[in-house]
């Protein structure tokens, strides 16, 4: 493999296959929230793919990653072949050309109508810095010369096969002829959905385009102008599209020869013609027929194509994983996460139901229409055997989930508040024991004895310390993101002490020396308790007890969940 174009051909594929390794890794780091310096930030703009496929957005994208191990393996097999094996490489570098085509066209776009449609306000702030702009115009010219010349190449020694050999014209078979629409599909699929998405949402507010295109004409107007910039790109230029590389097909026309712009762009053009898709079952389809043009095969000298199987052994499971495996071990995984947190809310109620105090404010809400007292608030002021005095709150609906938002009405309308007398036995028949007698309120009691029942929403204690993450969840990423090992608790209620934490799962090191006195909040702004630790990016998991005491030594105790990121606190004594 002397000669210098199988040597560009090695060199081009190995230094993409790099950078797509490259960007991957990078990207699957900030994924995973982990500090990346601004230097490699860069290399990540150096990407070679850009197939995002919306709904299979991971830390990996699946069709990306699937064109690079095709892209391994066709680097594999050319170099063992000594060049002999490229139909590959010819299916990732078409694949290649024809994204960053379009990347270069959506720059373009994006150019003009933003020169006429200028950004203001907030939407200035999201704008690349000039550096990036000029990476992000550079890169896919990069690509497109690069790749283009790979096929080029490709090409010329595909012709000297067919020249120097000395079996007779082969027609391409019906089941490759079916397996190009196939993978021509999915190709075009990857690469112009996201760009006609991004189009379609950038003229959103234009209407001409909302008048005459956005409708099923317009879809079908984009589905034959997508054919005509994909199908004569490739088969004008180097004979072949993605699929026909991989089969070493190519078109010919009547003479055997290369067919001209003309000829090609007719061919293309007759493909929307309705049910077309389906001629591949005769020996011609109808835009061969019509255009005069015809699908050959070319002569192979590389790997066996049974060596191909490899690629079926990764991309079947990929695939299949992601498509139809994926959301049911994801659903799982949240059925039993939920399980788990119904148990906290569980002890919680069972907690609150045997230990009723003078702190307890009940948020109830009518299960039948109440226009007046539809959520309300209970404040236990008073417990005298059988009989609790509660101060009756009028909540905001919109609020009353939210500790705040109820401890907001109740602080303003305590004082003229009106005072009732519920039976202790309807209180504590209120709680509900599960999610599902939560949500249909099977549980709901007349408290008032005026025929209208109510279920339980939630119990929250006032006076006394309330932790949670609301406002300091940023404030604890940014902290992960300095590696300083914090943990930052905000709490919402009065002052107090942390006594004790314990780990219960996980990797977690509590480093305080404890108690840890905290202070009360102000307002409506949170008491910022922070916590020492050694939490890092690489801690996925873990759950830990948190024992609080307030002013008067009266114990509260919280569990706290890290699972992929997320922080949640939940009070269960």
């Amino acid at each position: 493999m002397n000669d210098p174009k199988s040597k560009f051909i090695a060199y081009s594929s190995l230094l993409t296959l790099l950078l797509g390794i490259l960007t991957s890794i990078i990207f699957y780091n900030f994924y995973t929230n982990t500090i990346i310096s601004s230097w490699i930030s860069y290399i990540y703009l150096l990407k070679p793919l850009s197939l995002q496929v919306m709904h299979l957005e991971g830390p990996f994208n699946v069709w990306e990653i699937t064109i690079y191990f095709v892209l391994f393996l066709g680097t594999v097999f050319y170099l063992k072949t000594k060049g002999k094996e490229n139909r590959l490489l010819g299916f990732v570098f078409s694949v290649i050309l024809i994204n960053n085509i379009m990347l270069a066209f959506f720059g373009i776009f994006k150019g003009v109508y933003f020169s006429f449609n200028p950004l203001s306000g907030s939407a200035l702030e999201t704008q690349p810095t000039p550096m990036i702009s000029i990476i992000n115009v550079l890169t896919p010219v990069f690509y497109i010369i690069m790749s283009f010349l790979v096929l080029k190449k490709i090409r010329q020694e595909n012709e000297r096969k067919v020249a120097i050999s000395n079996k007779g014209l082969q027609y391409t078979v019906q089941w490759q002829r079916g397996f190009h629409l196939l993978i021509d599909g999915m190709v075009i699929v990857g690469v112009f959905t996201n760009f006609v998405l991004v189009f379609s949402y950038s003229l959103q507010g234009n209407h001409i385009f909302q008048d005459y295109f956005n409708n099923y004409f317009g879809l079908a107007i984009i589905i034959v102008m997508i054919r005509l910039i994909f199908y004569p790109v490739f088969e004008f230029y180097f004979g072949s599209t993605p699929a026909k590389f991989l089969t070493e097909s190519r078109v010919v026309d009547k003479h055997n020869n290369q067919p001209g712009f003309k000829t090609i762009f007719k061919r293309s053009l007759y493909r929307s013609i309705p049910f077309d898709a389906l001629s591949f079952f005769s020996k011609n389809g109808w835009h061969d027929s019509l255009s005069e043009t015809y699908v050959i095969k070319e002569e192979t000298e590389g790997i066996h194509s049974k060596n191909f199987l490899w690629i079926l052994a990764f991309v079947v499971p990929v695939v299949s994983y992601n498509y139809f495996m994926k959301d049911a071990v994801s659903d799982y995984q949240y059925s039993k996460y939920s399980e788990k947190e119904e148990g906290y809310d569980e002890q919680w109620y069972t907690n609150s139901r045997m230990n009723m105090n003078t702190n307890q404010l009940y948020v109830v809400q009518a299960i039948d229409y109440a226009p007046d007292n539809n959520v309300l608030g209970l404040k236990v002021e008073e417990i005298n055997g059988d009989v609790v005095k509660v101060k009756e709150i009028k909540l905001m609906e919109g609020f009353s989930n939210d500790f705040w938002g109820v401890k907001m009405d109740y602080d303003r309308k305590k004082d003229t508040a009106q005072v009732y007398s519920i039976s202790r036995m309807s209180l504590e028949n209120i709680f509900p024991q599960n999610k599902i007698e939560k949500l249909q309120g099977t549980r709901a009691q007349d408290l008032f004895n005026n025929g209208i029942k109510y279920k339980l929403n939630n119990v929250y204690e006032v006076n006394v310390p309330y932790f949670d993450f609301g406002n300091t969840f940023y404030d604890t990423q940014q902290e992960m993101q300095h590696n300083s090992g914090k943990i930052i608790i905000g709490n919402r209620g009065k002052s107090g002490k942390i006594v004790s934490v314990k780990n219960i799962s996980g990797d977690m090191i509590w480093k305080d020396r404890f108690p840890v006195v905290f202070g009360a909040a102000k307002g409506n702004t949170e008491m910022k308790v922070i916590l020492k630790t050694n939490y890092s990016a690489e801690i996925k998991k873990s759950t830990s007890e948190i024992t609080v005491t307030d002013s008067l030594n009266n114990q509260q105790n919280y569990i706290l969940e890290i699972n992929e990121g997320i922080f949640k606190i939940y009070r269960i004594k």
